[in-house]
């Protein structure tokens, strides 16, 4: 019955054969039968491999450098270890983590940069930020009023140093000035690229955390963005917009 139910919302054929398999040696083991020999377990290992095989291409979906004009790009931070410490250690050497390709994509810029982030902190993404303000690029920021200040000082604590770097070198920085949580993790890139995803401009998120992040090269999608970031730069609007149509 189990089955009957997989089969019909979640299973392709081939997984359905694989799970069939699988569950006839359990319940072998469970009613006290031999276990299996390797021959009668052959036709499952290679139906395993072939999953394995099938998923390639998935964990394949990491950003690349040599495809930065992908019209999509995917990227995960590689945080599959218990200990943090050793999940920040593999990222920041990681050529295609969420950071790296944010990076990339700030660098790329060469007209505006329009960001909209809950949290930014990292010493990278603001250096990086910095950088293109300095060659020439607009760069323009939203943030959430919780995090303008160092962390865990209240809303009435020092600057954040982050934000002030930002400020100083010229980029306007915006808070929501509610309580309501501004919760967006998003920068367009020149009106033509999307940067977004889970991922918060902090080096546990960037490093430590399960996070993932897309860019999107698309004028189309780019343009939807940069009007919800109009609406909250320009406007001040941060309370309930109408949908967005893509």
């Amino acid at each position: 019955r189990a089955l009957k139910h997989m089969k019909k919302h979640w299973l392709s054929p081939f997984q359905t054969t694989l799970v069939s398999g699988l569950l006839a040696c359990l319940s072998l083991t469970a009613c006290g039968s031999t276990a299996l020999s390797p021959a009668q377990m052959a036709p499952y290992s290679a139906q395993m491999q072939q999953m394995q095989a099938m998923r390639a291409p998935m964990l394949q979906a990491q950003s690349n450098p040599s495809q930065a004009n992908a019209p999509i790009q995917v990227s995960f931070v590689k945080a599959y270890s218990r200990n943090t410490a050793e999940n920040e250690a593999v990222t920041r050497k990681d050529p295609n983590s969420p950071g790296a390709m944010l990076v990339r994509l700030i660098d790329s810029a060469r007209q505006t940069l329009d960001g909209s982030f809950y949290d930014i902190d990292s010493a990278l993404i603001v250096e990086a930020l910095i950088r293109a303000q300095k060659r020439g690029v607009r760069v323009r920021l939203v943030t959430d009023s919780d995090n303008i200040t160092v962390k865990n000082s209240g809303p009435q604590g020092p600057p954040r140093p982050a934000i002030v770097a930002l400020k100083k070198a010229g980029i306007p920085v915006i808070d929501d000035q509610r309580s309501g949580i501004m919760h967006n993790k998003f920068i367009v890139a020149d009106g033509q690229s999307v940067w977004c995803g889970s991922t918060n401009l902090t080096d546990t998120s960037l490093y430590s955390h399960n996070n993932n992040a897309l860019v999107l090269n698309s004028v189309q999608l780019a343009e939807s963005y940069t009007n919800e970031f109009v609406r909250l730069f320009t406007h001040r609007i941060f309370g309930p917009n109408t949908p967005r149509t893509v």
